[in-house]
């Protein structure tokens, strides 16, 4: 995977961001750019960079002498190009990313830029304008396998794993290849000498399995979205299965309780008015309750909306009169149903011919006319 990434197309442009949609190997990758004997360990990745773009190598942590300083301009001297990697690039605030414009425009520096967040609101637009982001998805169980057995073969420990030990490691590290080589490194140190690591030592080694989740990051979005769109769909067992992923990550559940509320409404509606009631009666549950009691209320409220008939009749028209408010947001409002308290509003002809009766309904419009005449538009 590495190797393509550093293959040659990749440096068809001076400008590159790679995104890391999990923080696996970001660290490593920053490290291949410092530490020749890492970099010597990746297969020759760096040998796929063409010999016209290879140079100095700055990194991060050297940035502003790499940016400013005489490096990159006595490189440029000599026509040598000055790649500059920065690992975790959205920890530079937006002044400090600007500073990177000038010197990527003028080809002084070829900028490689990784993070583990979503570029679209972590990098400013100018830079991200001039990137080809590449995104590096998480490793699949076979590669993970892969890199596991490399490492068994390199340690010389074939003796002391059983297969089946590493094909559970591979599955409950996630794709992350470094917390797979750090429970190998746990289960050797927990076995003695004639013992094999078996499942068991695997789960000891490993503790807890954590869920990767950030409140503000895109895993926090991404679960509240296939939440909704389960719901949406009535498709109750996704449904509960992503309500229990975040309740388990720690997730506020007064937040998965708001999006029923507003749900109830969007996507029941008028299909099942009794939606809204319960989805508000789980959200109050949720503040006088807590955890863990509250997730029955959860779970209930949950599996009410998704089993129920779904109407956007309500969100329709929402939108259509709130265009129309954002259109007219002047019209004059009839006389006849204007409030006339004195006896000059009443001569103006404020209220005039309205009763005040159960049902009453005034033989003139209720709507300015041009509102009137717009809304005949829009249903015609």
């Amino acid at each position: 995977m590495l190797k393509t990434v550093f293959g040659k197309t990749l440096f068809e442009k001076r400008w590159t961001l790679l995104w890391w949609a999990l923080s696996i190997f970001a660290t490593n990758v920053a490290m291949i750019q410092i530490f020749p004997p890492i970099k010597e360990a990746f297969s020759g990745m760096m040998e796929n960079i063409p010999s016209s773009l290879q140079g100095w190598f700055g990194t991060d942590g050297a940035m502003w002498s790499t940016i400013e300083g005489f490096v990159s301009m006595e490189n440029w001297n000599l026509q040598i190009r000055t790649v500059l990697f920065v690992d975790e690039i959205h920890r530079f605030n937006k002044a400090q990313q600007d500073t990177f414009l000038p010197h990527v425009e003028s080809g002084l520096i070829l900028l490689i830029g990784a993070t583990t967040e979503n570029p679209s609101f972590e990098v400013i637009a100018p830079l991200i304008s001039r990137l080809r982001v590449i995104v590096l998805e998480q490793l699949s169980k076979n590669d993970v396998v892969k890199i596991l057995q490399k490492a068994i073969k390199s340690e010389k420990v074939a003796t002391k794993i059983k297969p089946e030990a590493v094909e559970y490691l591979a599955e409950m590290s996630s794709g992350d290849a470094r917390m797979a080589l750090g429970g190998l490194e746990v289960a050797l140190g927990l076995i003695k000498n004639k013992e094999k690591i078996t499942k068991a030592v695997v789960e000891q080694a490993l503790g807890r399995k954590m869920p990767r989740y950030d409140k503000k990051g895109d895993a926090h979005y991404d679960i509240i979205s296939a939440f909704i769109k389960s719901m949406r769909a009535g498709e109750v067992d996704a449904v509960l299965y992503y309500l229990a992923r975040m309740l388990a990550a720690g997730e506020d559940p007064k937040f998965i309780a708001r999006r029923m509320v507003i749900f109830a409404s969007e996507d029941i509606g008028l299909a099942g008015n009794g939606a809204l009631n319960l989805s508000v009666s789980c959200f109050q549950a949720v503040e006088r309750i807590g955890l863990p009691e509250c997730k029955y209320g959860l779970f209930h409220t949950a599996t009410a909306l998704a089993r129920s008939q779904k109407s956007r009749e309500i969100t329709d028209l929402m939108s259509k009169f709130e265009k129309l408010a954002a259109d007219f947001p002047d019209a004059v409002i009839p006389l006849h149903i204007r409030n006339g308290e004195t006896k000059l509003m009443k001569d103006l002809g404020y209220g005039k011919g309205y009763e005040w009766k159960a049902g009453f309904k005034h033989d003139k419009n209720y709507l300015p006319d041009e509102v009137a005449q717009q809304l005949n538009k829009f249903e015609k």
